[in-house]
């Protein structure tokens, strides 16, 4: 295991798959990236005998070990029972919900549904209460900036500025749907630097963020324990 993972940071490795795709403009880093987990895979299974798998087996394997001591000391109050009965209590798995007009759901794949389209008219549905505040409080600032300070405002992001802004990304957060963490960017820079201006310079000067560049992955967590038969709204979004 630690093979593998000291070889997915070495450049020599990465350079390849990440120069195999070539062109320019947003949505080239996500292509390469792509490119380059495909690759890792591809490792994973012919040089490492399938990292994946043999994790998935020694978790099987320690759940067989901690089935046996469940039967030896589950119905005591001990701190091993303690501890797995506050692991079970805290899980927070969504068996059924209701829908906005009050029907239950209890299938897997309805209740996917129902959270998708909630959330896809929350947020695209237009504003009644819309308000114009820029032009409100345009009507009450008196006081503006100089001519210097908009020229600087409105002056195109640099290589540097985009450099130290990713520098001082908070490390060992959740990575995003493709796979790779911040961390990733920091070790990698010398081979990803040139797409990551590149990308983020292109957004700023105007143009739309591609669908594979602004994918995320949403949770829904209760917002009481055990909270279960409730509407969307009773639920965090993560």
């Amino acid at each position: 295991m630690d093979d593998f993972n000291e070889s997915i940071w070495r450049l020599d490795i990465l350079e390849h798959p990440f120069n195999e795709v070539e062109g320019n403009g947003l949505g080239v880093l996500s292509s390469k990236l792509k490119n380059v987990k495909t690759k890792l895979r591809d490792l994973n299974k012919q040089e490492f005998s399938n990292i994946s798998y043999r994790a998935v087996e020694i978790q099987r394997d320690l759940e067989d070990k901690a089935r046996v001591t469940w039967l030896e000391e589950g119905d005591a109050s001990t701190a091993f029972f303690n501890s797995r009965h506050k692991v079970q209590t805290t899980k927070n798995t969504i068996l059924s919900i209701k829908d906005r007009q009050e029907n239950l759901l209890a299938d897997y794949q309805k209740v996917n549904e129902e959270a998708m389209e909630f959330y896809k008219e929350l947020f695209t549905a237009p504003r009644k209460d819309y308000v114009n505040y820029e032009e409100k409080l345009g009507e009450n600032i008196t006081k503006k900036i100089g001519a210097n300070n908009v020229q600087a405002l409105q002056a195109a992001i640099t290589s540097v500025e985009i450099e130290k802004a990713l520098m001082q990304m908070k490390e060992g957060k959740t990575p995003r749907p493709n796979g790779f963490l911040v961390e990733f960017y920091k070790h990698s820079w010398s081979l990803v630097k040139g797409e990551v201006f590149e990308d983020v310079k292109t957004f700023f000067a105007g143009s739309q963020i591609p669908m594979s560049l602004n994918s995320t992955t949403l949770v829904l967590i209760p917002k009481n324990d055990c909270l279960q038969n409730e509407g969307i709204h009773a639920y965090f979004m993560l």
